[in-house]
């Protein structure tokens, strides 16, 4: 970790007194406290968020680091729920992502099977927290890519409308 100057982007790292040690039973979690790099008697936390100071000395948001988002205050890694979705025995591929504030998954099913879409939305409440749950599920026969050979994440968005 190192630091970088005015108007390049980089994480927010916070820290201070009233910083917590971490939280109880969320090993994965926990990790983002680590030692304070410029002062090894002190804690910080990562929080995943991209940010950069501005010359008016604010903060700019600029998104989040790594596929997490956040989702009513929550911080959710989109692969973690692609990797439930793709549990079922029917899911060969899953992508999730984040449109106005929902999560949605995409799914390619198994050739010749027939996905049951009430069937994964009741195996996904049953691995991940309410808040983590898509609020749709869209089959799509091949998941796109762009021109660099990227999935196509706005080609998938533009299928909710």
């Amino acid at each position: 970790m190192r630091l970088v100057p005015p108007g390049v982007p980089g994480e927010l790292v916070i820290g201070g007194s009233s910083l917590a040690r971490g939280y109880l039973g969320l090993k994965r979690i926990n990790e983002s406290f680590i030692e304070n790099p410029f002062c090894s008697s002190e804690r910080v936390y990562r929080t995943g968020d991209v940010v950069r100071l501005r010359e008016d000395g604010e903060l700019e948001f600029l998104g989040r680091k790594g596929g997490y988002v956040k989702i009513r205050g929550y911080r959710v890694d989109l692969a973690e729920v692609s990797t439930v979705v793709e549990e079922h025995p029917d899911v060969v591929q899953c992508v999730t992502v984040v449109h106005k504030e929902r999560l949605y998954s995409f799914v390619s099913v198994r050739i010749g099977n027939t996905l049951e879409l009430d069937h994964l939305l009741s195996m996904c409440k049953s691995k991940l927290t309410d808040y983590m749950i898509p609020c749709k599920f869209t089959i799509v026969e091949q998941f796109e890519t762009d021109a660099n050979g990227k999935l196509d994440r706005k080609r998938l968005i533009q299928l909710l409308q």
